[in-house]
């Protein structure tokens, strides 16, 4: 065929639109289709093909009818006339990917050298596009990421740093952006062994998080969306600037977070732990209550997201209805803030002593101001010193750096916590979560307050956004249970918010609104089954964790990735200038 042939014409037209992936791979986006897929074009390559002349006008409107793809492919691998033979068969390009046996079959009946041609060209032509919700790939499909970082990598899985194509993703809104690409962080689950079973890490993981999603909360960490192709699994999250743990390591230089984003940051996660204990999802038209808890609250799982502080990491999250109890069995987790009642250390101990319910989480948050309120006042030295001051040796190769020990408050926090109170005399804010961190850690975990308690409590710390938090926590489905106190001001809450989410308030300076979905009914899942500790059983960012054999995701070597981490001076996590690097 001559080179000036129309039919050459727009192979060159496609080849020179195809966007370059990883390992030099090639796809055509599919909104270049309507710029190269015309019915000049068509007819064009039509007219000099060998089709009937009487069948030219019925294959070129089926064509532009649903089987753009389908002739691309057949232009790219010179073998046009073979269109009339699969739109004969019914076949569109909603039908691919074909198989090589599909193609061979006695109802379509291609050649083997052409049927294998065509299924190799196909895949440049069906790269996904991302959305929300959980999609279902095949191996040899090609992914729109123009560039992949492995933040770290070990047999169970990695965390990776990907830059996707904008036009082949509704994960994230263009509407403030410019460019072709966004910037993403991928968590992936993989299967280590024959009797290892990822799937069911991975809908341990996705069931809360699609469950949390329908919050929109702003201080809940998002899930963007999830694939997987075959053993390989994978979740979707925002990008973050770093971690709590991070902050209290390297100092706020690294950071866009002061002592005011730290205050209304704090009731934000207060509001939003009361959001994950008690919540109502709408399903099929009626509205069901839930107890949830986290189960794995840290530093390393408190992201830091342009100055905002984000709950993350829901491998070990629990959710029941509200008719069942709330207490279960822990598994796992990070010993440095778990309860007495998940954190026997005791020869004798078994999981069905460490009962647990939603006060596991009312510790954690504890165990957390005490060490922001540190931060606040003595910076990264500061936090470090209390963690040495804290750190027992209960056995010749076993260290206890909680914050408890034989089912009490460890002498040494309550002299830290004496000792900040003194530095503080004069901040009343600092003082003011000295006192809640003493509040909320209580050795009996039904003594401990409830999340709405702490909420109220804590809500003096940044009066602004304890308002809209509660503007957001009155924005729920209907039949949400909701504690309120008498004094609120606000006894109408559509007179303030109106039907739609567009009629939300202002949100403080520095938070951005919150999304409020449209609601679907809850995915039926096995996450309401035990958690699994694989990835998503510990901690996406940092600290010591039992499942990694007691190092860190991020600033320390871990054997789960192969002795690598997710951190270093050289591969940071969460850094949003991909040109940085």
């Amino acid at each position: 065929m001559s080179t000036n042939s129309k039919t050459e014409e727009l192979r060159r037209q496609i080849l020179n639109r195809q966007l370059v992936v990883l390992n030099e791979r090639r796809f055509f986006p599919d909104y270049a289709l309507k710029q190269v897929v015309t019915r000049d074009a068509v007819t064009g390559v039509i007219m000099e093909s060998g089709i009937e002349r009487h069948d030219h006008t019925t294959v070129i409107d089926r064509i532009l009818g649903g089987a753009q793809k389908i002739f691309c492919i057949l232009v790219c691998i010179r073998h046009v006339n073979s269109i009339t033979i699969l739109l004969r068969c019914g076949i569109q390009d909603a039908k691919l990917a074909l198989s090589r046996e599909e193609l061979q079959s006695d109802s379509i009946g291609l050649e083997s050298h052409l049927a294998d041609e065509f299924y190799q060209q196909q895949w440049s032509f069906i790269a996904p596009i991302f959305k929300s919700g959980v999609q279902k790939l095949p191996k040899s499909c090609i992914l729109p990421f123009k560039e992949e970082r492995v933040l770290a990598e070990g047999g169970c899985g990695a965390l990776l740093r990907v830059v996707l194509y904008r036009s082949h993703q509704e994960l994230v809104s263009s509407d403030h952006e410019s460019g072709d690409t966004v910037v993403v962080a991928r968590k992936r689950i993989k299967r280590i062994s024959a009797i290892s079973r990822p799937e069911k890490d991975f809908e341990n993981e996705r069931g809360p998080l699609e469950f949390l999603r329908q919050l929109g909360h702003p201080h809940i960490i998002e899930l963007l969306g999830s694939y997987h192709q075959e053993d390989d699994y994978n979740f979707f999250f925002p990008l973050a600037d770093g971690s709590l743990q991070d902050l209290f390591e390297k100092g706020h230089q690294h950071f866009k977070i002061g002592p005011e984003g730290f205050y209304s940051s704090i009731v934000g996660l207060s509001s939003a732990i009361n959001h994950i204990h008690n919540f109502t999802c709408e399903s099929g038209g009626t509205n069901d209550n839930y107890k949830g808890y986290h189960r794995d609250l840290k530093p390393g799982n408190i992201l830091i997201q342009q100055g905002k502080l984000i709950i993350s990491d829901f491998g070990l999250s629990k959710f029941k209805e509200d008719a069942f109890p709330s207490s279960t069995i822990h598994r796992f987790g990070t010993e440095a803030y778990l309860p007495p009642e998940a954190c026997d250390l005791s020869p004798e101990s078994t999981f069905e002593d460490q009962t647990v319910g939603r006060g596991v989480d009312i510790w954690a948050f504890g165990c957390i101001l005490a060490e922001i309120a540190t931060y606040l006042l003595l910076r990264p030295e500061g936090v470090g010193e209390f963690r040495t001051k804290r750190t027992t040796r209960v056995h010749p190769n076993v260290v206890d750096n909680s914050f408890h020990a034989h089912n009490q408050v460890k002498e040494e926090v309550n002299e830290w916590l004496k000792h900040l109170e003194e530095l503080a005399e004069r901040d009343s804010q600092i003082s003011r979560l000295v006192q809640l961190a003493r509040k909320t850690l209580i050795p009996d975990r039904k003594e401990r307050p409830t999340a709405q308690v702490v909420l109220d409590e804590v809500s003096a710390l940044h009066p602004e956004n304890a308002e809209y938090m509660k503007l957001l926590a009155w924005k729920q489905p209907p039949g949400q249970k909701q504690e309120v106190s008498q004094t609120d001001k606000y006894q109408d809450v559509d007179m303030i918010l109106g039907p739609s989410p567009d009629t939300l308030p202002p949100a403080p300076s520095g938070l951005r609104p919150p999304r409020v979905p449209n609601r679907r009914p809850a995915a039926q899942s096995s996450f309401l089954s035990e958690p699994s500790p694989v990835l998503g059983g510990s901690s996406l960012l940092s600290e010591p964790s039992p499942v990694l054999g007691g190092s860190s995701l991020l600033s320390e070597p871990s054997p789960l990735l192969g002795g690598s981490s997710f951190m270093s001076e050289q591969s940071q996590l969460w850094k949003r200038n991909p040109g940085s690097h």
